[in-house]
């Protein structure tokens, strides 16, 4: 049986999540990014509808096992890139997941932010991969889940490194 993320597990991760989760339940298209994450080889797109006028919303899954590989970009003009940054930080002191990398990263030309963390029951650990970049005013989060222990898929990769333009991975 395959094993989808809930609603309350993508909010624990992605925090700021109510935003995330209308976006997760509509199937409406949505408007690219400022500067659009290139779409992984092989993976499927989901189509969802920004929860407002002000964010955009891409994601592509693909099947791994009995379980799903995940890559969401989020574009967020409102939210200040240091708030964001330290609401992660508090929501994973909250939920207490498993810390493995909490560094600035360099990402197009700019400071960002990224986590490495594990949540889940030992025989179904997700590991999540969040890229946190400041773009204007606001964000932008990439976030990359996995089942654990499967390794980083090169094409998201290649294509998160292309995107910064140096290497994140």
């Amino acid at each position: 049986m395959p094993h989808h993320l809930s609603k309350s597990c993508l909010r624990a991760i992605l925090t700021g999540a109510p935003i995330l989760a209308l976006a997760l339940a509509s199937t409406t298209a949505v408007r690219a990014a400022s500067k659009p994450f290139p779409a992984p080889a092989g993976w499927d797109a989901v189509q969802s509808q920004a929860p407002s006028n002000t964010q955009s919303f891409q994601m592509w899954k693909r099947d791994s096992g009995d379980l799903q590989q995940t890559v969401i970009v989020i574009g967020d003009p409102a939210t200040d890139y240091n708030e964001a940054v330290q609401r992660i930080h508090k929501n994973i002191a909250d939920n207490k997941f498993k810390v493995k990398l909490d560094k600035d990263q360099s990402c197009d030309g700019k400071t960002g932010h990224l986590f490495e963390m594990v949540y889940g029951p030992e025989a179904k650990r997700i590991a999540v991969d969040r890229l946190v970049v400041p773009d204007g005013t606001g964000i932008t989060q990439i976030t990359y889940m996995r089942p654990e222990p499967e390794p980083f898929a090169a094409e998201v990769k290649t294509n998160l490194n292309s995107y910064c333009g140096t290497t994140v991975i």
